[in-house]
């Protein structure tokens, strides 16, 4: 494969901005918390929850906004294509069957902390993902990569025990990016308080529970060749703003406090037809399909009412995605009867599960031996058929899980809500202690669903403690499985015993819409990665 060549970069046409920030601040009641907003030329980008790490070996949720930032990979995926250009690696190559792949970097690359990026730094990165003392949430996204062979400062190959036909897929992810082995030493157990990297951007200020302060990289001269700007970003750093609240969002963007942030579609649909958005207006619109699935989760273990596979299908029976899509989702979003969203690939819309009826619903429940209550509830052995969801505290989250509840009260099984911030619920599911989780994942490759479902993933990420031989095998063949259409039938069959069983029952993938400040150029939706691409963003007049 022949190297790229750089671009010549684009001068940026940034202009000193007046901030409309006080408003929002006398409005909302925040403004201690986004005092630093107020600096010129930074963008600040609303999310609503903070991830458990910045360290991408011990985040659970590895984000483009932050860990993207300040992260590089050796490959990134162009969002015009969709193929693999070089990023830290100048080329690769395919090697032994699948079993290698060879790594070509390039020699002019520094970290945030001033050390040249060698082969080292790739062995060094990717050895302490896979420690299993590590326990990295991203290691069975490595699936069987076994080590790494430093051939000389800026040639390593990456070995695997077998073919992984998501490989390069996966190293586009942040999860792959490469640390500064340097940093990784000196810093010791600090370095996951303010991991070092070779992004754009580098970490100035963390305030927990709050934002990140990010701040430009002078010395980044490395972006992948699908960017006009090959030099350092043309804005002096990003601000990630944690807000759960989508109301406290708009009315931030709205008034000049914030650049970009989710918005419910239902809200820039309205303000698209009163002429707030769109043309002319403040505020432009940016949408993309999520390249992941909405899903209820059911704990399969440790004597929760959700492990009877009875009770599962039941609940699955009287689920109707589509009400849950008009009500709370204003049709925005598309409902999901298989485990991917279409732009995964493995996406099957054949993959149907059980379809809502709730005279089957009743019908499965009667044969387990429930009978119908006075209070209208399945009973067995004198107890309500009732169980507890743990989902995240945003208010799409709550509007979903507010509806199933109604829906599951029509079908005689009683749920209970209860809210948690992201970083707590994810970090609470190891011991089997909760019923079900009403919770997302993102990816773009359907082998992902090793990192949710094989029983090497018991206490980290397989959340609803699932475990089958079956399902086993077919994660670990899908993953070794080079040609693509004998992979896409066995993801075909692995989908098929998942949703016979039901620990998740799929219910729809959303239109992920975000508000921009007009002001805000130069940025690019990425379709195939599911965000945006924000290396040549600058803030300058409408055109």
């Amino acid at each position: 494969m022949e190297a790229y060549v750089n671009s010549t970069p684009r001068t940026s046409r940034r202009t000193p901005r007046a901030r409309g920030l006080l408003a929002a601040l006398l409005l909302s009641g925040v403004a201690a918390a986004f005092s630093s907003a107020l600096a010129q030329d930074t963008l600040r980008i609303a999310m609503p929850s903070e991830p458990p790490s910045l360290d991408v070996h011990v985040t659970s949720s590895a984000t483009g906004f932050l860990h993207g930032m300040i992260n590089a990979t050796l490959v990134a995926r162009d969002p015009y294509t969709g193929d693999f250009v070089p990023w830290l690696a100048e080329s690769w190559e395919v090697l032994d069957g699948g079993t290698s792949i060879r790594f070509d970097l390039r020699d002019d690359v520094y970290f945030h902390d001033g050390t040249n990026m060698t082969a080292e730094d790739v062995k060094v990165t990717f050895e302490r993902m896979m420690d299993p003392e590590m326990a990295a949430p991203a290691a069975s996204n490595a699936g069987s990569l076994s080590g790494v062979t430093v051939v000389d400062d800026y040639t390593a190959i990456v070995h695997y025990d077998e073919p992984f036909a998501p490989a390069m897929l996966n190293m586009t992810n942040a999860y792959f990016g490469i640390l500064s082995s340097a940093a990784i030493e000196s810093m010791g157990d600090g370095f996951s308080q303010a991991p070092v990297g070779a992004g754009p951007f580098k970490i100035g200020r963390v305030v927990p529970g709050d934002r990140v302060e990010l701040e430009r990289y002078d010395d980044y001269a490395w972006a992948p060749p699908f960017y006009e700007n090959q030099g350092a970003a043309l804005v002096d750093g990003i601000t990630v703003m944690f807000i759960p609240d989508d109301a406290t969002q708009l009315l931030l963007i709205q008034t000049d406090g914030l650049d970009l942030a989710g918005a419910p579609p239902r809200d820039v649909l309205r303000m698209t037809e009163s002429g707030d958005v769109g043309e002319g207006a403040d505020l432009q619109s940016y949408a993309y399909l999520f390249a992941g699935v909405h899903y209820l989760g059911l704990t399969t273990c440790c004597e929760r009412v959700t492990d009877e596979q009875a009770v599962r299908v039941a609940i699955a029976h009287a689920i109707d995605r589509e009400e849950i899509v008009d009500a709370a989702l204003e049709g925005l979003a598309i409902p999901i009867t298989g485990l991917y969203s279409p732009a995964t690939w493995g996406y099957d819309p054949e993959m149907t599960g059980y379809a809502f009826d709730l005279e089957a619903s009743a019908a499965v429940l009667e044969e387990a031996g429930f009978t119908r209550g006075s209070n209208g509830n399945f009973q067995r052995d004198g107890q309500d058929l009732s169980f507890t969801v743990w989902t995240y505290n945003t208010p799409e989250s709550v509007r979903v899980a507010q509806i199933v509840q109604a829906q599951l009260a029509d079908a005689g099984i009683d749920m209970q809500i209860q809210q948690m911030e992201s970083a707590a619920l994810l970090g609470s599911t190891q011991l089997g202690e909760h019923d079900a989780l009403l919770i997302n994942y993102g990816w773009t490759d359907g082998g992902i669903l090793t990192y949710f479902f094989h029983t090497n993933r018991l206490e980290t990420t397989n959340r609803v403690h699932f475990s089958d031989p079956e399902v086993d095998r077919l994660l670990e063949k899908g993953e070794s499985t080079v040609d693509v259409d004998e992979r896409f039938a066995v993801y075909q069959e692995l989908q098929t015993r998942l949703l016979e069983l039901s620990p998740w029952i799929p219910l729809y993938t959303p239109e992920i819409t975000y508000l921009a400040r007009s002001d805000v150029q130069g940025l690019i939706v990425n379709h195939y990665s599911g965000g945006f691409n924000f290396h040549d963003v600058y803030f300058g007049d409408q055109d």
